[in-house]
């Protein structure tokens, strides 16, 4: 096996440079700096497509050097081309000038060259782990350190920004969002933080007791974090996609015992809450979730005026059930509809408003098919005790953030945000390389 293992080792032989390493460590690097490095420091977009260039063609010549094992094209690699081929068209017919037009197309084609071509050997990916790990924590410690230290926190960011990113922060702040590196956005904190989590229960799982009591503590670091953050569809959706991925991957009588578990655990939550309610509102990071368990009890709608964003965007779609009113055009339909003209914040409303039925299939389709077969890859390797730990890990962490990604699009937009969409391919392009060995016959 080990043999079989080494045939993916995709590295210079005389200098010892493992380029399939360096460029897929890249991309996970710029995955995780792009919402301050290009925003704040460097600023300048032909230099963000030349790093991503840079990756891919490393990504493209290594697969030359290793006469090509990794280029085979996959079922996933052809339903994702064909998507990707199809919402390209629909953004061209729209009006590929419009800036936000131009930021998908090159969201897009990035995202699918880099599952086409990062199918190497699992060694190559493990390096990427340790990085989303550290970097959840780089993101949770800015967070604490904004929370208790505010205004030196602003006096070190807001040199870098613009006035209106500055008036952005501190209006956020005033509402109890902690977003440190993330500034302007919570979401671009609350991210990083949450694909640490799924590392971390990953290793959790895979494997059993080793580092449990260090990985539990760094979960609830990040836990609180997120709190702090105050970005609650992130802590909700992912509270949630730990408890699912733990179930898809467990057996039918451990799925019984777990659930018994959850359902016990929520009941004790709920509880605790409501004896401990008077004290939990004193609690400043727990402010959003005070407030928003108020607001439901009221009666009110705590989900910031989507549910109207929702209906429209429901009645959109009956009214054009079969091609959609045309990609990105929701804001300009529904403008000043609320006080800020918002896309739909759920992607499957919007997808099926703006590109209907037929639209809507082609993307969701692989978005489907992808998580499936995810689930299915670690079934096989669950119990082959053959294959490397670091493959489980890896499949593992693809089946959370799928899961955490299919949630996420209920409330917000992921698959119009450079940064959880590339993960997410990144965590496809881990099941491509499992499934390229398979069709090799190498696992």
């Amino acid at each position: 096996m080990e043999k079989v293992y080494g045939m993916y080792d995709i590295q210079n032989k005389n200098k010892k440079i493992n380029f399939s390493q360096l460029a897929i460590l890249a991309f996970i690097l710029y995955i995780f700096t792009q919402g301050w490095l290009f925003y704040l420091v460097i600023q300048n977009n032909f230099i963000e497509i030349s790093v991503l260039l840079v990756i891919i063609s490393t990504l493209f010549l290594k697969s030359l050097i290793n006469n090509l094992p990794d280029l085979t094209f996959t079922l996933l690699d052809a339903f994702w081309s064909f998507s990707i081929i199809v919402i390209l068209v629909l953004i061209s017919i729209s009006g590929s000038g419009i800036e936000e037009n131009d930021v998908l197309i090159f969201m897009y084609v990035f995202g699918l060259l880099f599952l086409l071509l990062a199918k190497t050997n699992i060694d190559n990916i493990s390096l990427a782990f340790t990085v989303i790990k550290y970097a959840a924590i780089v993101y949770a410690l800015n967070s604490i350190f904004h929370y208790f230290f505010t205004d030196m926190y602003h006096s070190l960011m807001f040199p870098f920004i613009s006035i209106s990113a500055q008036q952005r922060v501190t209006e956020l702040v005033n509402l109890n969002y902690y977003a440190g590196l993330g500034l302007s956005q919570p979401s671009m904190a609350a991210g990083p933080m949450i694909m640490g989590i799924g590392i971390v229960l990953a290793q959790l799982i895979v494997g059993k007791n080793q580092n449990k009591i260090w990985n539990v503590l760094l979960i609830l670091l990040l836990a609180i974090s997120l709190l702090i953050v105050g970005k609650r569809s992130v802590l909700l959706w992912g509270g949630v996609s730990v408890v699912i991925t733990q179930l898809v991957i467990s057996s039918d009588r451990q799925k019984i015992r777990k659930i018994f578990k959850y359902t016990l655990g929520i009941i004790f939550i709920i509880g605790l809450t409501y004896v401990l309610w008077g004290f939990l509102q004193t609690i400043p990071i727990l402010t959003k979730l005070v407030e928003t368990i108020q607001g439901i009890g009221s009666g009110e709608d705590v989900t910031s005026g989507r549910t109207v964003l929702y209906q429209r965007a429901w009645e959109l779609f009956l009214e054009n059930p079969i091609f959609g009113i045309g990609w990105g055009q929701f804001v300009v339909i529904t403008s000043g509809l609320l006080s800020r003209d918002l896309i739909v914040h759920n992607v499957y409303l919007q997808l099926l408003s703006e590109t209907g039925l037929i639209g809507f299939m082609i993307i969701i389709i692989p978005i489907i098919y992808a998580y499936i077969l995810t689930i299915k890859c670690y079934k096989i390797i669950k119990y082959n005790t053959l294959i490397n730990l670091k493959w489980k890990l890896g499949i593992c962490f693809s089946i959370y953030y799928q899961t955490f990604f299919l949630l996420y699009c209920l409330s917000e937009n992921p698959f119009y945000n450079t940064v959880y969409l590339f993960m997410y391919f990144f965590c496809l392009a881990i099941m491509n390389s499992l499934i390229v060995l398979k069709k090799s016959d190498h696992l």
